[in-house]
């Protein structure tokens, strides 16, 4: 009966000591991830047509912490979406399924050819100022997901 009670008391602390070594990586990323910042680093293939506007993005992730962040296949973390503006207007949204990113401390990570398209009511509010398009009017939005709760890295 005694060893009975000593092999449930072990499965309840390590079930428990995994837990809280959870709770503590959960937080260490939000703690990184609240120090990031995003901005746009290249701009190419933009297209204009009569129904849709399309442009391929480069996103610079800046990690200026000095702690390494982290998100593998299978963890409780992905990258999911990006977010356009332009001039504090909605512009587009790209969806990304990013399940593996590692940004060292003090470093940055660079995602390449994001495709965005732009719907049609999107296209006629950019429209009337589209000959001087240029990424400074632009800002984004990166959304991290951890644990089913959405983050934002704003630029």
């Amino acid at each position: 009966m005694k060893t009975k009670h000593i092999i449930i008391t072990g499965i309840i602390v390590g079930v428990a000591g995994l837990a809280y070594a959870g709770y503590r990586r959960i937080q260490k990323l939000k703690a990184v991830f609240s120090a990031m910042n995003v901005y746009p680093s290249g701009l190419r293939n933009v297209k204009i047509g009569l129904s849709h506007f399309t442009f391929n993005l480069d996103l610079t992730i800046e990690n200026p912490t000095k702690e390494d962040f982290s998100i593998y296949a299978g963890s409780f973390a992905s990258v999911k979406r990006a977010i356009a503006y332009r001039n504090g207007h909605f512009l587009g949204m790209a969806t990304l399924a990013i399940n593996m990113v590692h940004i060292p401390a003090l470093n940055t990570l660079e995602l390449k050819n994001i495709p965005f398209e732009v719907s049609p009511e999107n296209v006629l509010k950019n429209v009337i100022t589209i000959e001087g398009f240029s990424l400074e009017q632009l800002t984004f939005v990166v959304v991290v997901e951890i644990l089913g709760k959405e983050y934002y890295i704003e630029s």
